[in-house]
């Protein structure tokens, strides 16, 4: 099993369909505490000035919700419900005249786990998206107190909105993903989330991949938007996505986190494991005039489906896909991170489309003859397969 470690704060008791007690955390914070660089490099530091308001603000949403005790609780038989931040991604973009443009995603995540074994027994995650525009000098922590303190609203789309973009504050989107859960669910499967890059796309990003450090928070960030994705397919809602973990080892509490508690959670065995390696990424200027460009993004990734103890593959495929994008004239010549973030936006959308369509109920012939690389015959035989064995 791999397992996730989690910042757990405030423990508070609420009570929600027949579970007798569930447990509230207050917000916690993935990953080992000398890990927060990588996870969270904006907003660990501008957490750990506002926790106490953050943590207050959140609380707000579920204390007035039905059956919620405000008290501590060791009641090792009851359930732990998490709202967590996966990681976070912000790109930078200087245009004309002093204007800035921040484009930020955010990945809340609200997970139950079984207070006696620690292991996650249901878990629900998305992508929050915005952009925040300023002609004026501003650091980054300014932008996460709008967010946070001034409940600045998010972009998202989930099945939890029936797939309708919404807007809402951090605090709603929690409570959004919460009321989605159904506690009492019994999944017929466990998919866990495997990311891969290839050494060629690497190279489009050397000094990224040239520091352990930012690579995986790169694949952090990549885990976490296909998380994201998958939880939001419909046609596999009998199946727990697995919240995307690095497998890492507890190293201890630090002094300076005393007023925390770091505990370790784990995940539950996962049935079918969906390997996705990344192998490519291209921008084509296709026109341009004085004012803004005219651009074309391609990406690729080879989506594996297995089961992981046998090794049995049910689905393997290349897909490609082609986001088109009118943009300033001053971001002909985009840097690392810009790029990176132009990388992101194009493959949750391959995602988006890939797994939509290969966990449908019958596969559409005009997606794959366009965005595989397989032939279509050999798709319809791995799609019964899967289907049969997923659901």
């Amino acid at each position: 099993m791999k397992t996730v470690f989690i910042l757990l704060f405030i423990l508070l008791t609420i009570s929600k369909s027949s579970i007798s007690e569930i447990i509230y955390s207050g917000l916690t914070l993935q990953g080992k505490f000398s890990d927060n660089e990588i996870n969270y490099k904006y907003f660990y530091p501008f957490y750990i000035n506002n926790k106490k308001e953050i943590n207050k603000n959140l609380f707000q949403i579920f204390k007035n919700k039905k059956n919620i005790v405000a008290k501590k609780s060791s009641n090792k038989a009851a359930l732990v419900f998490s709202p967590s931040i996966g990681a976070d991604s912000i790109a930078i973009y200087n245009f004309e005249k002093g204007i800035t443009q921040y484009s930020i995603d955010f990945f809340p995540e609200v997970s139950i786990y079984d207070n006696s074994t620690k292991e996650i027994i249901n878990s629900q995650s998305a992508t929050a998206t915005s952009l925040y525009t300023t002609d004026k000098k501003i650091n980054v922590s300014d932008i996460y107190k709008s967010f946070y303190i001034d409940k600045k609203k998010l972009n998202m789309i989930s099945k939890c909105t029936n797939k309708e973009e919404i807007q809402a504050d951090i605090y709603k989107i929690f409570e959004i993903l919460y009321e989605c859960m159904n506690i009492d669910k019994k999944y017929k499967n466990n998919l866990k989330i495997n990311i891969k890059f290839n050494d060629e796309l690497k190279k489009q990003f050397p000094n990224i991949f040239s520091n352990k450090s930012t690579e995986q928070a790169v694949i952090n960030s990549i885990g976490h938007r296909v998380t994201s994705v998958l939880s939001s397919n419909i046609a596999i809602e009998q199946n727990l996505v697995i919240p995307y973990s690095k497998d890492q080892k507890i190293s201890g509490v630090l002094k300076r986190f005393s007023d925390t508690t770091q505990i370790s959670i784990k995940l539950p065995t996962p049935d079918y494991v969906i390997d996705t390696e990344l192998i490519g990424f291209k921008r084509i200027i296709k026109n341009e005039d004085k004012d803004q460009i005219h651009s074309l993004y391609a990406s690729g990734a080879i989506i594996t489906v297995l089961e992981p103890f046998s090794g049995t593959i049910f689905f393997k495929s290349k897909f490609k896909n082609i986001q088109e994008k009118f943009e300033p004239i001053t971001m002909k010549s985009l840097n690392e991170n810009q790029k990176l973030n132009s990388f992101y936006r194009t493959i949750s959308f391959l995602y988006l489309d890939a797994f939509s369509n290969v966990f449908s109920d019958k596969p559409n012939k005009k997606y794959f003859d366009k965005h595989s690389y397989s032939d279509f015959k050999d798709i319809k035989v791995m799609h019964k397969l899967l289907k049969n064995s997923i659901n």
